[in-house]
């Protein structure tokens, strides 16, 4: 379901360039939901039929929000539009609120206060009309800030004075950081000189897609050989990425608990690109068989 009137495209929810934007999901005109306008139409059709049970409603508007205001009022025009649902007649009570809570990306964005947004949502729960369960998808904000990217500078280069770091990576490992917001907590292992060169991280994939970071503050010593280590990077990753693009191998992700360094996956092979995938076959009849 979509809300009337949610904003489209990004929104600054600190100010300043390198400000982190939420990302809106519903907008004026969506692929997504139901608009608003005929949302009670489409439940009185859904309450027509004999085998079906209409619990509640979801409707998902900013993905990582850091302003708790911005995303409580949000909340709170998802609760008043399931109470008018409820007011016609038609019970609901179930709420899925989507997910919303976000993330810092960059050192000047603040973090989500979870303390107040969730005191001011307890009273409005307390001060509501009618009772709800609520589903909401917090794993960015869960593991977001556990999982970081490391990867090592294969080449440094100058291309019409903007400095390039080419990174044994890419988007195919992950795409996250080519997306506003873009993690720009990093450290390169081993310098301790002053983060003053203004650079651009490139992947090694033959697009010029494969850019992943762009803008970012990195030492002046930076080497071919270096580690980067990207912070933040805990969510959106292996899964949310271009892994068969042009068929360079996966990341290896390693896991780290209680002082112990675990490979929960492996790189894998070439022929690991090929595991489903069948060849035809001449059978002799001259006609090529799968």
């Amino acid at each position: 379901m979509r809300e009337r009137g949610a904003k489209c495209g990004n929104n600054d929810t600190n100010g300043g360039e390198a400000s982190l934007k939420s990302q809106t999901i519903a907008s004026t005109s969506s692929k997504f939901g139901v608009d608003e306008d005929r949302a009670i139409k489409e439940i009185a059709v859904i309450d027509s039929l004999e085998n079906l049970n209409l619990k509640g409603i979801h409707i998902f508007t900013e993905s990582n929000v850091l302003d708790y205001n911005q995303l409580l009022s949000s909340w709170t025009n998802t609760i008043s539009i399931a109470n008018r649902i409820n007011d016609q007649g038609y019970r609901i009570s179930l709420l899925d609120f989507g997910g919303g809570i976000g993330i810092p990306y960059n050192s000047i964005d603040p973090e989500f206060d979870m303390e107040s947004f969730g005191q001011q949502l307890q009273v409005i729960f307390e001060n509501n009309p009618y009772r709800y369960h609520c589903i909401v998808e917090i794993g960015r904000y869960m593991v977001g800030e556990a999982g970081c990217y490391i990867t090592e500078v294969v080449d440094i280069k100058e291309s019409l004075g903007q400095k390039f770091i080419i990174l044994d990576g890419g988007v195919h490992q992950l795409l996250r950081l080519s997306m506003k917001p873009a993690s720009k907590y990093m450290e390169v292992l081993g310098r301790n000189g002053n983060y003053t060169q203004k650079a651009t991280l490139g992947g090694k994939l033959p697009t010029p897609l494969d850019i992943m970071v762009e803008d970012v503050m990195l030492p002046e010593d930076i080497e071919i050989g270096d580690r980067l280590v990207i912070y933040n990077c805990g969510a959106y990753g292996f899964n949310h990425s271009l892994t068969n693009f042009a068929l360079h191998n996966y990341p290896a992700e390693v896991a780290y608990s209680d002082g112990t360094i675990q490979l929960i996956r492996s790189s894998g092979q070439v022929k690991d690109f090929f595991l489903n995938q069948k060849f035809p076959t001449d059978s002799g009849d001259g006609k090529k068989h799968i």
